[in-house]
């Protein structure tokens, strides 16, 4: 069996094809700039930060959803959140949802609803 090694040249050359197929991370747009988004598209949001420790089963609002849809999305602190008894959160009712466990302080809660 025979291996084949890039070289440098090589990798440099594969590098910058790969850099031309994409927008650079600092490369952004305004709302403004943007001819053809479609506002009814876009997601609810919201967020929510514990000043203080948060007893499991306290109701915490929540953007207008459908209860038990796979359209509301719950991040605590940057992790997805899973619903259910046996889970992290109960989806209470279309604007509130329940944590089954303490919510620490300081924790931050983001809420996204899809259309």
């Amino acid at each position: 069996m025979s291996i084949s090694y890039i070289s440098k040249a090589g990798l440099t050359r594969f590098w910058a094809q790969i850099q031309s197929k994409f927008a650079a991370a600092s490369h952004t747009h305004t709302l403004s700039e943007i001819t053809d988004f479609d506002s009814s598209t876009a997601p609810a949001r919201a967020a929510y930060v514990a000043s203080a420790d948060v007893a499991a089963n306290t109701e915490i609002t929540t953007p207008t959803h459908t209860v038990g849809s796979t359209k509301l999305f719950v991040y605590v602190d940057g992790l997805l959140c899973r619903s259910g008894a046996s889970n992290q959160y109960i989806d209470f009712s279309a604007t509130s949802i329940k944590f089954n466990q303490v919510l620490p302080a300081g924790s931050v809660v983001d809420f996204v609803v899809f259309p």
